[in-house]
């Protein structure tokens, strides 16, 4: 086997063992700034988007609401536990938003429910395309009301040309 060949799979290797023990510091390392990678699933992940998924916060459940925005290009936000917030409102502002399979978000409470939203944007100027999704496969949702909500904008830039450049800006919703 050549040698570079061998790098390459010791590489690799160091990749995994990172992605299993949640080594950010060495992910941000292996990783290419300019790594795409598509799931199985088809949905698509940046380095980013990637190495964010793995880093998770803990909190103490908020009695009135609890609000995670992060609205740059390319990010993701994905809820891989389940959400118990009891009587309080859940807000997530983000360009793509994914609630995993068996995944309970429940704000109902003696004393009421709060509501859910779920509010995918995205904005582009120029030739990258605008893309906003939610997805809900296989995920529960308790709430007073819901909103799922994905919206996707593009304009074209600053050298475009009337009838010649295009723009493409899509959103979905798969529930």
């Amino acid at each position: 086997m050549t040698s570079n060949a061998q790098t390459v799979i010791d590489l690799d290797r160091q990749r995994m063992a990172a992605m299993g023990a949640k080594d950010i510091a060495t992910l941000n390392r292996l990783i290419g700034d300019d790594l795409i990678y598509v799931h199985s699933s088809a949905r698509l992940d940046t380095k980013q988007s990637l190495i964010g998924a793995m880093e998770s916060v803990s909190f103490t459940a908020p009695t009135g609401s609890l609000r995670i925005v992060d609205t740059a290009s390319g990010v993701t936000v994905v809820v891989i536990g389940d959400l118990i917030l009891a009587g309080a409102n859940l807000e997530i502002d983000a360009p793509t938003i994914v609630v995993d399979s068996g995944v309970t978000i429940d704000t109902r409470s003696a004393g009421g429910a709060g509501s859910v939203t779920l509010a995918a944007a995205d904005t582009q100027t120029g030739a990258s395309p605008a893309t906003a999704s939610v997805t809900l496969d296989g995920a529960t949702i308790h709430a007073k009301t819901i909103d799922l909500e994905a919206t996707a904008s593009q304009t074209p830039g600053a050298g475009s040309v009337p009838g010649i450049n295009t723009v493409s800006a899509s959103s979905a919703i798969s529930v």
